[in-house]
């Protein structure tokens, strides 16, 4: 495994979670790509705020399953608001999405891909923030200080 893909949609904390994940990924040895076709790993961040949102991420659910199908060793991980208690009939729906992850929970997917590039997520993974910071950046304040911002 050596590449990745965030796909996101909705809310500023949906990008400030894709953000940590893809810090925490980069951390990892992984390299962020443009599109899923070259990625790995294809990590969705939904939203079900707006039906047109829900109706986005099942479109690139289903786009992905012959994606994955090609070859048994990328990874699909569904991820945010869409995942919550539905989480079995989602995994009936789409039985080749490897991970569900509620929002702000990276952890599983964290140690999947440290096993498949034989590293320990957590001795690895230091600060989530973006490792090449723009000139704005997404501060999840929910989740309070990290004493990061000095």
């Amino acid at each position: 495994m050596e590449s990745f893909h965030i796909w996101t949609i909705g809310c500023q904390m949906n990008k400030a979670d894709s953000q940590r994940l893809g810090s925490a990924l980069e951390q990892l040895g992984l390299r962020e790509v443009g599109t899923a076709n070259e990625a790995d790993l294809v990590v969705l961040n939904s939203c079900v705020v707006r039906q047109q949102a829900e109706d986005k991420v099942v479109g690139n659910l289903t786009w992905m399953k012959p994606w994955r199908s090609e070859d048994p060793d990328r990874v699909v991980a569904l991820m945010g608001c869409m995942v919550g208690s539905k989480t079995d009939e989602l995994a009936r729906r789409f039985p080749f999405v490897d991970l569900f992850m509620p929002p702000q929970q990276y952890g599983p997917l964290l140690e999947l891909v440290g096993e498949r590039v034989g590293l320990d997520w957590e001795g690895c993974v230091g600060s989530l923030a973006p490792a090449q910071p723009d000139v704005t950046c997404y501060v999840p304040i929910i989740h309070g200080c990290d004493l990061m911002c000095t």
